[in-house]
């Protein structure tokens, strides 16, 4: 019988596969929530379907056009979903190997094993975490706040690689924390992709030296002075990740290119984004080998200003998918079912697989700036339009 491999040593953090593992009620929630993610449809993925886009065109990702239906949608008699876990095989095995047994299968390789530290040091100590998320209601807070509270508390410390870029054109740029003072892991910076010939713009969030993981802040307006009842600011949440949708789709594409034009070293370019509010996350992945794009349901992010277990542990996977993607399934392969891509660009798919980069921030500024209203003066007549050149 073969021997169990010894137990990697990265320093002191390795006490906390001892500690966790002696904490029966998070060893066992941490296996609900890992069967929730293989098996709930709260965590569902739906293939998606191109009908529209304008990818062909010089456009910014909050302009961009791509109406994308869910396959769900399409075929009321053939209405397939998959597990969110089951392109997450690698990251899923890791887990389920060390609830099995804790003591003898920690992760052996570098990357696992700091990731499976930092989601274990999560769970066990979420309440500065929760703090730091709870917005007190009637509480108003920046757009930059959020973000910085977002990445500092709660996304950095599940990375792996935990430095980010927030885009430099945000308001109210500090280098700390403004809700504990602490030096933040990140800075800000020029976040565009893309090319200046098709999609376009700037990220809110990226994580890592490689720039590996992309996020989309979705933060609904502020409450009015009278106040709202729970129900209507959770609707609101939803909506704010709703108007975002068209955009998140095209930045998830253009980053999956991104990802396959530097890292030729992957094996499948099943590529996340994320999609976040302050109340809820949507995942949304592209394959841009293989065309095919989808997307979860809304996932509650806190619960009584508690962070959800189940969606600490599929945000975890997601911002580390370079170590856990395990890209589409045999199932999904096999449906034949594409998002169009590639048959709605044409020829301009070389735009994508050749051209798109990093930092293309000029070319985006100057879009977004309605530059082509600058050189003409508009005269309004009755039942027309018309646009004269300025001197």
């Amino acid at each position: 019988m073969a021997s169990r491999p010894k137990c990697p040593r990265v320093g002191n953090e390795d006490s906390i596969f001892s500690s966790f593992s002696s904490n029966q009620d998070l060893f066992d929630g941490l296996r609900q929530d890992l069967s929730g993610l293989q098996t709930s449809v709260g965590f569902g993925l739906a293939l998606l379907k191109i009908q529209l886009c304008d990818a062909k065109f010089s456009t910014t990702f909050s302009n961009a056009c791509l109406h994308a239906v869910r396959q769900t949608d399409l075929d009321d008699e053939d209405r397939v979903a998959y597990t969110f876990g089951s392109v997450f095989d690698r990251g899923c095995g890791v887990l389920k190997s060390f609830l099995d047994d804790p003591h003898g299968r920690i992760p052996q390789r570098k990357g696992e094993h700091i990731a499976l530290c930092k989601l274990l040091t999560m769970l066990e100590n979420t309440k500065d975490v929760n703090k730091a998320l709870t917005i007190d209601h009637g509480q108003q807070i920046s757009r930059t706040e959020w973000t910085i509270r977002l990445a500092h508390h709660f996304l950095s410390p599940l990375a792996v690689n935990p430095t980010f870029l927030i885009d430099s054109h945000s308001c109210d740029q500090r280098d700390r924390c403004p809700c504990c003072n602490e030096k933040i892991a990140g800075s800000f910076d020029d976040t565009s992709i893309g090319s200046k010939d098709g999609w376009h713009g700037y990220l809110d969030i990226v994580f890592g030296v490689e720039r590996f993981a992309a996020v989309k802040i979705a933060v609904e307006e502020p409450d009015s002075p009278g106040g709202e009842n729970r129900s209507a600011v959770e609707v609101k949440a939803q909506d704010g990740l709703k108007s975002c949708r068209n955009q998140i789709l095209a930045e998830t594409v253009v980053f999956s290119f991104l990802q396959k034009k530097y890292h030729s070293e992957y094996d499948n370019y099943l590529i996340p984004t994320i999609g976040i509010s302050r109340q809820y996350v949507v995942f949304y992945f592209y394959d841009c080998v293989n065309d095919m794009l989808m997307e979860t349901p809304p996932i509650r992010l806190l619960k009584n200003n508690k962070l959800i277990k189940s969606t600490i542990l599929a945000v975890w996977l997601v911002l580390n998918y370079k170590y856990f993607c395990s890209g589409i399934t045999k199932g999904m392969r096999d449906r034949n079912f594409t998002a169009d891509f590639f048959k709605h660009v044409g020829d301009c798919i070389q735009i994508y697989r050749n051209d798109v980069d990093f930092a293309c921030g000029s070319a985006s500024r100057a879009v977004e700036d309605f530059a082509p209203w600058e050189d003409v003066r508009i005269k309004l007549e009755s039942g027309s339009i018309s646009a004269e050149p300025t001197n």
